[in-house]
């Protein structure tokens, strides 16, 4: 008497073939080299075969010696005590003259001229309406909008803004001074944005 075989199709078992090929997927993840960024060297000192990818390279700040001759519309943002970081923010608004004053003496005459604004100390909770009506905002807008208008400007002194903040310095106030330049396009042709330890 024969015996038949029985043959049993072979079925593909799905779940295990998914776990194979997730623990593919992490041993390759895994193995894979990767290479540190600390140790990025400059173009000019790298091997032929890396020059395919060109990133950019910066060794250190920038550190720019500040022209002392106000020659534009200067918004100085500074801190209520130099000394506190956490003091709340002062806004200083140094307008260029025809004498050549450094900006020291505009810092004085902005003092003498009430050209100073205090941000409350909870403008970070503010809305963006009741922030845009505080008195330093106000200022601000008043000033650019005045520095734009020849009349006010000095004889030969470009419209242009420049941003001096002290470090950590919250976005919201620099945003804030973007946004009322970009308001007015192309009169504005620059704005120069700087961080300074303490003010001059």
């Amino acid at each position: 008497m024969a015996f038949q075989k029985k043959r049993e199709q072979k079925e593909l078992n799905l779940p295990s073939l998914i776990d194979v090929v997730f623990l593919l997927l992490i041993f390759s993840l895994v193995t894979i080299p990767v290479e540190r960024t600390e140790n990025v060297q400059p173009q000019e000192q790298r091997s032929p075969a890396s020059s395919e990818l060109k990133l950019p390279f910066v060794a250190s700040p920038k550190v720019v010696d500040i022209d002392p001759i106000l020659r534009s519309l200067l918004i100085q943002i500074e801190n209520r005590d130099p000394d506190d970081p956490a003091s709340g923010r002062l806004v200083y608004i140094l307008r260029p003259s025809e004498s050549d004053s450094t900006i020291g003496q505009t810092r004085r005459s902005a003092i003498r001229d009430s050209l100073v604004a205090a941000f409350p100390d909870s403008f970070l909770a503010l809305s963006d309406e009741e922030f845009t009506r505080t008195a330093a905002c106000r200022l601000i807008r008043d000033q650019i909008r005045g520095h734009l208008d020849r009349r006010n400007r000095p004889s030969g002194f470009p419209p242009r803004v420049e941003i001096r903040a002290v470090k950590d310095t919250e976005f919201r106030i620099v945003n804030f001074i973007m946004r009322e330049c970009s308001a007015h396009g192309d009169s504005i042709p620059s704005i120069s944005v700087r961080t300074f330890s303490h003010p001059m």
